[in-house]
Order: C-alpha cells, then sequence, then structure tokens
C-alpha cells in the first residue's frame, strides 16, 4: 500500500464487533430475566408465609387500686445571712411535720432532707442574700390519709401565712404490679385469640395453633382513660387499670 491509498478495512474485524455486541445484549438480558424470577419467586414465598397465618394484637385491662404513696413537701427561705435563712426553714419544716402528724402520719414514715443553703444570684451576680432549702418525704401504705391532707394542704398555707411551700403532689403506687402483669398478659392473649376466631370464622376458615408472639410493656393508667404508650405508669390517681397489649400470629387451616 502506497501512502496516498485509503486504508483498507478487515470485514472479519466488523463481524466480531458485531458478534460481541450481540452476546452482551443477550447477556443483559438473561440478568434482567434471571432477576425478576428471583424477585418473582421471593414474593410468592412471602405471599405464601402470609396467607399461612394471620396476625392479631389483644389487649385486656384489669383494675387495680393503688396501695402505696411517696410525698414529698418542700420549702425554702430567703434572708441576709446563712442562720437567718435556716431559722426560716427549720422553723417551716417543724410546721410541716406538725401538720403530718396531727394528720395521722406516723413519725417513722416522715424523713428529712437536710437543709442545704446556697447564696442567692441576680443579674448582676451575687446579691448578698443566702437561700435555704429543706424537705419532707413520705412513703406511707395509708393512701387514704395521704390522700386527705394533700387536699387540705391549702388551708395549711392560709393558716400560716408566709410558709413557702413546694408541692408535687403524692405519688400513688401498685405493690401488686408484679402479680397482676401475668393475669394481664394472659387476658391479652386470650382477647388475641377470640378476636382471630371471628376474623377467620367469618371466611370459613379454622383458626390454628399460635406461630409468634410479642408484647410490650405492661402499663398503669388511671382509671377509664385511653390508653397510652407502651410503658407509661400514672402515679396521679388512686383508682388504676393494669393494661397489656400483645401481638399474636395464628395459623390458619
Amino acid at each position: 500500500m502506497t501512502s496516498g491509498d485509503a486504508p483498507v478495512r478487515d470485514p472479519s474485524g466488523g463481524a466480531a464487533g458485531r458478534r460481541g455486541g450481540a452476546v452482551i445484549v443477550v447477556a443483559a438480558v438473561i440478568l434482567a430475566g434471571g432477576l425478576l424470577g428471583g424477585l418473582w419467586v421471593l414474593s410468592q414465598g412471602v405471599a405464601a408465609r402470609s396467607g399461612d397465618g394471620i396476625t392479631v394484637s389483644g389487649s385486656a385491662a384489669l383494675p387495680a387500686v393503688a396501695d402505696t404513696v411517696e410525698w414529698t413537701l418542700s420549702t425554702s427561705a430567703q434572708a441576709a445571712t446563712t442562720g437567718e435563712a435556716a431559722a426560716q426553714v427549720t422553723a417551716n419544716l417543724a410546721v410541716l411535720d406538725g401538720y403530718l402528724r396531727d394528720g395521722g402520719i406516723p413519725a417513722a414514715e416522715i424523713s428529712d432532707s437536710g437543709l442545704t443553703t446556697s447564696p442567692v444570684y441576680g443579674s448582676d451576680g451575687p446579691t448578698g442574700r443566702v437561700e435555704a432549702s429543706a424537705s419532707l418525704r413520705v412513703r406511707s401504705s395509708d393512701v387514704a390519709t395521704i390522700a386527705r391532707l394533700n387536699a387540705g394542704i391549702g388551708d395549711l398555707l392560709i393558716r400560716s401565712g408566709d410558709l413557702a411551700l413546694s408541692n408535687g403532689g403524692p405519688q400513688y403506687s401498685v405493690s401488686t404490679l408484679g402479680e397482676l402483669r401475668p393475669q394481664v398478659q394472659r387476658a391479652a392473649v386470650e382477647d388475641a385469640r377470640a378476636r382471630a376466631e371471628i376474623m377467620v370464622g367469618a371466611v370459613g376458615g379454622r383458626l390454628g395453633p399460635p406461630q409468634a408472639m410479642s408484647t410490650g410493656s405492661v402499663q398503669v393508667t388511671a382509671r377509664d382513660s385511653v390508653e397510652g404508650e407502651y410503658g407509661s405508669y400514672d402515679l396521679s390517681t388512686i383508682e388504676k387499670s393494669v393494661r397489656a397489649v400483645v401481638s399474636v400470629t395464628f395459623a390458619v387451616e
């Protein structure tokens, strides 16, 4: 070939390129078909497993009455000196202690947190005054008496004049929760089975044995309240409901 001649293309090279492209296309089609087939098989398996059972939620609630109560009453005072602030708080504690004992609370059920003091700060720094604080904590099984004393705390404040008091309210709890928990969970499972039997029976099926089960935390809520989030524990009321929610998967025959 001379320098002026045009290059001659090898026809076999063009055919090989076309064959290579065809192979790539065929391989891509096979791969896509395999993926689609695998997904179809997987979806059929999931559908079959879903068709073999039914998952139902069940719930139950049992009434309960609080039999233990904790109540904290805090007081504070500010003065020019630590001694004056401490003396005022000590006097306030004596008033609160007298109110509790006169109301029927034994001394053994009343504990003192101890007195603490700290400087008082304002927007420009220390004010030169001191604040003292302390609290009385009551732990009792006499729920009715604590509830009565809490209701009458307003009268105490009126009689005492300048008594500085912080009252978070009694916290009522159920000491028998360990005994109630399995009872309410059992009732919730029975409720789930009853619901599942109704649903399966409505379409002419028959309920089989349970396959899986899960449960959340047992809740303690105010009586006749709407169910709260898992793990809730109402401490503000005496009459309560102990609630449980379960999820059970049953076989369908």
